[in-house]
């Protein structure tokens, strides 16, 4: 786009008001291309991510118990002082209970009596220890992700400085406003 830009304004053979017309349009299908790419990558690690979460979510139902025992655990848990849980679920960790921690794990955070920042440590302490392969892929995915959210911010400015100069958008303005006269007057001949 850069190099563009300087061929198309270094030409002399056309107006400035052209060049940065010309300029203008190609930022503009320069910009709305990479944006689609980008947009589509983001789609493809957003599908990605949700997956591996999905998966790594909680443990399964127990095949002997499967749920049946899960609002008791859950209300016996939440009756606790949260240091009295937090050392139930320590201990839940320590012998591998995943009754237990399944369910803490697949309920609504409501349910319970932990706060969100609880359950969601827990969650990722349970997906450290049983996932780690895929704890560090997500690590790494979001991370990626993040990047080029930056990277992507960072061109979309670069198209925006390039397509909406005041010189550009006057030079557009007056080739619409051009344009439409040389349609009416076709239209009245």
């Amino acid at each position: 786009l850069v190099n563009l830009a300087n061929a198309v304004f270094a030409d002399r053979s056309q107006t400035p008001a052209a060049a940065a017309v010309q300029v203008a349009d190609a930022a503009r299908k320069t910009g709305k291309r990479v944006t689609d790419r980008l947009d589509a990558a983001f789609a493809r690690v957003d599908t990605i991510i949700a997956s591996i979460e999905k998966a790594t979510f909680a443990p399964l139902p127990d095949t002997v118990y499967g749920t049946t025992y899960d609002k008791e655990m859950r209300d016996s848990l939440k009756a606790l002082t949260p240091s009295q849980r937090s050392k139930e679920i320590e201990q839940a960790f320590a012998s591998g209970d995943m009754v237990l921690l399944g369910a803490m794990l697949r309920a609504p955070r409501i349910t319970t009596g932990m706060s969100a920042a609880e359950l969601e440590l827990l969650r990722h302490k349970f997906r450290e220890k049983h996932f780690p392969v895929e704890t560090r892929r997500l690590d790494r995915l979001r991370k990626m992700r993040a990047a080029s959210e930056t990277g992507g911010k960072a061109f979309v400015n670069l198209v925006l400085q390039a397509a909406d100069t005041k010189f550009a958008n006057g030079a557009i303005a007056a080739r619409e406003k051009r344009e439409r006269a040389l349609a009416a007057h076709q239209q009245g001949a």
